[in-house]
């Protein structure tokens, strides 16, 4: 049996091709970004990424070259986010040799 585990993802580039939309500032806290057509501040996409609201400009490319952060979850606002995500990864790669003796 071969086990790939993901150490870190060292690099993430966000290129999305669907259509902005209006954003607001709004939820629990009141600076939390939604999508909202009523009272948006500004036009782009919303992604989350560790959980954490990320506003994309309306020109849909975002970039995070920090190689300290480790993403653990990545998701998006809007069900129709079309796009092209790249990564890269740190992995590592372990075989699990069993062997039975007859």
């Amino acid at each position: 049996m071969v086990e790939i585990n993901v150490n870190n993802i060292s690099y993430l580039r966000i290129a999305l091709t669907s259509d902005p939309y209006p954003i607001a500032y709004g939820g629990l806290s009141g600076t939390e970004p939604i999508p909202s057509p009523n009272n948006a501040v500004c036009i782009g996409h919303i992604v989350y990424i560790n959980g954490q609201a990320i506003v994309i400009g309306k020109h849909g490319v975002y970039e995070l070259t920090d190689t300290d952060t480790k993403i653990t979850s990545l998701s998006f606002a809007s069900e129709k986010e079309q796009g092209e995500i790249n990564f890269e990864v740190q992995i590592e790669q372990t075989e699990k040799v069993e062997r039975q003796v007859v």
